[in-house]
């Protein structure tokens, strides 16, 4: 295998790891959060604050197995359609709190290492 065959291999199988750790589920849920912290399907009673949301996201990223997360902050940013600074706030919270642990790869890539739920 030429390197040019060898690169363009590589690159796909990137991309398909990609798809299976960081795009979200087809037919997932999403919520839209409105400036004063609730959700658009729930506007009119009580919504879930904006960290036990998140604390339900990554549960359900557990259910599913997964124990990495690329890019986190942008991932975060893009479920629940907040700004970059309120997301940098919410995924330092998560790692406080301890659901997960951000570091960098390698090649710079920020990633989340996601802890199992601790057995009560």
């Amino acid at each position: 295998m030429d390197q040019l065959k060898r690169r363009k291999f590589l690159g796909l199988s990137g991309a398909a790891v990609v798809a299976l750790l960081v795009l979200p589920r087809a037919g997932a849920a999403r919520v839209r959060l409105l400036p004063t912290g609730e959700t658009a399907r729930h506007a009119g009673g009580a919504a879930e604050p904006l960290l036990e949301q998140a604390l339900a996201w990554v549960d359900q990223l557990r259910q599913r197995g997964q124990t990495h997360l690329f890019y986190p902050v942008s991932r975060l940013q893009r479920e629940f359609l907040i700004g970059y600074g309120r997301t940098c706030a919410l995924a330092d919270s998560l790692a406080q709190r301890g659901e997960w642990t951000i570091g960098f790869s390698g090649d710079g890539t920020r990633y989340a290492r996601i802890h199992a739920r601790a057995q009560a």
